[in-house]
């Protein structure tokens, strides 16, 4: 849904020496993603615009945040970004 190329336009890194790290963010940020949606896997993420619009914000948090983030926010947040595509409660 996402490529490592749009990650690094995203994130404006221009080198490749964060490859490894930014590849593991974005599974990360998936993950986190797939999980506010409710989703049981990261393959059921649909490729709509809202979703990667999370997925990169997630990236970017994340990337930024690298050694005091705060997951707990972070959900917050994205479950008031991804309220209209969250499934109903379980």
């Amino acid at each position: 849904m996402i490529t490592l190329d749009l990650v690094k336009e995203w994130l404006k890194v221009d080198q490749d020496d964060y490859d490894e790290l930014t590849d593991q963010l974005l599974q990360s940020s998936s993950s986190i993603c797939a999980d506010v949606l409710r989703l049981d896997r990261v393959d059921d993420l649909e490729p709509t615009p809202l979703n990667r619009i999370a997925i990169l914000f997630t990236m970017a948090y994340l990337f930024e945040h690298r050694e005091d983030a705060d997951l707990d926010g972070l959900k917050k947040n994205l479950r008031a970004l991804l309220e209209p595509e969250r499934k109903a409660a379980f």
